[in-house]
């Protein structure tokens, strides 16, 4: 986990500790009170997508509830 304010070496700053989190009921990235830089349900196809601390961003969609029509994952080994 990363500290409260820490920068990144792309220059993202990162101000929250918790930046993804997951669970049976969710994939979310950047929580913070509330809300998300995005956020899928447990069957990863209603989804949301807001501005948030975590990240400072813009949200990724138009409309802040959106349903996904596909998803991709990738994991590192």
């Amino acid at each position: 986990a990363l500290n409260s304010t820490e920068k990144l070496s792309n220059g993202m700053v990162i101000q929250e500790k918790l930046f993804i989190a997951c669970s049976t009921d969710c994939l979310s990235v950047g929580p913070d009170d509330g809300k998300f830089a995005i956020y899928l349900d447990s069957a990863l196809n209603q989804g949301r997508s807001q501005s948030c601390l975590t990240f400072n961003n813009d949200p990724l969609t138009p409309k802040e509830d959106f349903v996904a029509s596909q998803v991709e994952m990738w994991t590192f080994r």
